[in-house]
């Protein structure tokens, strides 16, 4: 028969469960709005009974473990689709410069500024000795060189503005890196005994989101608790060791860049997924596709206007000059030669040089209407609103695939909620049982202090 001190000791056991449970319920109130925070539990169990000739006597509850309640399987779903969000959420934020960049349509856009240009060769044609509408055309002239030189330059610092994003993304994911190394160590070290880092690993879980936002990597975990982070196959984190990325500057003749290469040996990283992969994707391949049709456009310009303009004749009775300058390599530098800076009397508007012919003007203005791109299958106009519509289908795609991924994440993290969020009804429930049990037990104690005091008086 269990003695009184045996009793006694069990209801020592039980107080201080309940204790636990009450401190770990107030653990998850207290954090019910923490980022990552995920639920605690205690888990109890009852100690092994003594064995006697009436049978097995109890001997009471024991702390087996604090319980963090977490889905490792969601946690690597979220993960995943948190690289593909940081993917596509930047090449949106992107594309959005992108159109505001061309601004289309609007009164100062390119395509407004080419109708214009076209327009003002229409009505040179119809009044070729005008000084005005000379004066016009050489202004609209002006006007579309600024506006491709404008619409080049614009992309160009969204390119050097991306290289400056590129080196912060870096710099962040080392900086997480080293936290999670520091958590490791930690980690592994209140593990060694056999507990749970159960508010260690929470933080390490939201600086492992944090960083598959950045950049796509893999993570896995050793028997000591550590996670060793990997890209390309290639060892970021092993351990508490960081092999840190870096940015090698990389010039070009389409401009220089910065590549993401491993600090301690220069090589490129392959990158796979997250910001930096979106960044890397719109940096060097959509802007500079978009550079080249812009170049193509302006060539076709320079190109085509000139063809006719030299075969025609200024008001000054001088043929064979040129409208825009030869030497232009694309929307870049695409200017108005100097003969036409100097004086609009060398805007060759007739074909044969008789006073009152505007004929070549209108043959210029027709070249709106010519299949002059993409193998003379396409007119300049064409051509133009081509680009415009792949800048909005790609803008599009973009904001589709973020929205999506926004939803799909919304809906992982909401089921991870369900089994790791804290519910303040049921911290409140959990709240009222062990407060029952702790009273209980506490009962339990001055029970047996009454029958000890029975037992003295006896004495």
């Amino acid at each position: 028969m269990a003695s009184t001190g045996k009793i006694l000791d069990i209801a020592r056991q039980a107080l201080y469960a309940q204790q636990a449970g009450l401190n770990v319920t107030g653990h998850n109130i207290a954090n019910v709005n923490t980022p990552g925070y995920s639920r605690q539990r205690v888990i109890l169990e009852a100690n092994k009974p003594t064995k006697t000739g009436w049978g097995f006597y109890g001997n009471g509850v024991s702390i087996n473990t604090i319980e963090r309640m977490r889905n490792r399987y969601i946690d690597g779903e979220i993960r995943n689709e948190k690289q593909e969000l940081g993917t596509w959420t930047y090449k949106e934020q992107i594309f959005t410069d992108l159109e505001s960049v061309f601004n289309e349509p609007s009164d100062d856009s390119l395509g407004q500024v080419m109708r214009d240009f076209w327009d003002s060769w229409s009505a040179l044609a119809s009044d070729p000795d005008s000084t005005s509408a000379r004066e016009v055309v050489r202004q609209n002239g002006s006007a579309l060189a600024k506006t491709f030189h404008h619409i080049y330059s614009r992309m160009q610092n969204l390119q050097l503005n991306m290289n400056q994003d590129l080196s912060t993304y870096v710099t962040d994911a080392n900086s997480i890196l080293h936290q999670i190394a520091e958590l490791n160590d930690k980690i592994a070290g209140v593990e060694l005994n056999g507990t749970v880092a159960n508010d260690y690993r929470d933080k390490r879980d939201l600086l492992l989101s944090q960083l598959s936002e950045i950049v796509g990597v893999d993570a896995s975990e050793n028997q000591s608790g550590m996670l060793t982070i990997t890209i390309g196959g290639r060892v970021l984190l092993e351990r508490n060791v960081v092999h840190e990325m870096g940015t090698r500057f990389r010039a070009s003749e389409a401009g220089s860049s910065n590549d993401v290469v491993w600090a301690e040996t220069g090589r490129l990283i392959s990158i796979r997924s997250g910001k930096i992969k979106g960044l890397i994707d719109m940096r060097d391949s959509v802007i500079p596709d978009m550079q080249s049709d812009l170049d193509d456009l302006a060539n076709a310009f320079v190109e085509k206007v000139n063809e006719v303009h030299k075969s025609g004749y200024g008001s000054d009775g001088f043929s064979g000059r040129v409208f825009f300058n030869e030497d232009s390599t694309g929307a870049q530098d695409i200017d108005i030669s100097s003969d036409i800076k100097n004086s609009i009397s060398a805007i060759a508007a007739s074909k044969g040089g008789s006073i009152g012919d505007g004929n070549n003007a209108l043959d210029i203005a027709r070249i709106s209407e010519t299949m002059t791109m993409s193998g003379d299958t396409a007119t300049i106009e064409d051509y133009f609103a081509a680009m415009m519509g792949k800048l909005g289908v790609q803008s599009k795609e973009a904001s589709n695939m973020s929205g999506n991924q926004q939803l799909l994440i919304e809906q992982l993290e909401a089921q991870q909620s369900s089994y790791s969020g804290v519910s303040l009804d049921e911290e409140m429930t959990n709240l009222i049982k062990y407060q029952h049990a702790y009273e209980a037990a506490a009962r339990l104690v001055r029970i047996v202090d009454e029958m000890m005091q029975t037992v003295i008086e006896m004495v």
